[in-house]
């Protein structure tokens, strides 16, 4: 088989990023992301379900010259949620990737963090201090309510 120089051999689609399960937050935008590679350039196609995704007000595909490509969604909502499938296809091959999508109401601004006792990110360090010069003591902190740190 002769290769001329700048020629391109045929290669199948292959996922070089994967999709994984993702949570989305209702009412927030949403975005499923892969990277795919192929000779030709493969056809992408999306599905929710198993049922074939249509581009929409509510849905937009992108693609990037480099072989990123996106799911993304307007406005999330309950009905978001399921199994969706990335599928790439050329003359070569076919390759597909999967991840479950779940959906969690947004959070309100009422709402009180979960309590979390106070904890040393960072301990004080042992540290050598010169007579009538400035020193330095560090520590950092955290904890919900956030901690008042007293020396």
């Amino acid at each position: 088989m002769a290769v001329q120089i700048g020629e391109n051999p045929l290669q199948a689609p292959k996922c070089v990023h994967r999709l994984h399960p993702t949570q989305l937050v209702e009412g927030e935008p949403g975005k499923l992301e892969t990277k795919v590679l192929g000779v030709p350039k493969p056809d992408i196609s999306w599905l929710k379900d198993g049922e074939e995704i249509q581009p929409s007000n509510h849905v937009k595909m992108i693609e990037k010259p480099d072989g990123t490509v996106a799911l993304l969604l307007e406005k999330v909502t309950p009905e978001d949620a399921g199994k969706y499938t990335f599928v790439a296809r050329n003359d070569k091959g076919e390759v597909r990737d999967d991840a479950d999508v779940s959906t969690v109401p947004p959070s309100t601004k009422d709402e009180k963090p979960l309590a979390k006792k106070p904890e040393f990110e960072h301990q004080i360090r042992p540290t050598l201090l010169t007579e009538e010069k400035p020193g330095k003591l560090e520590v950092v902190v955290s904890g919900e309510p956030k901690p008042e740190v007293q020396w």
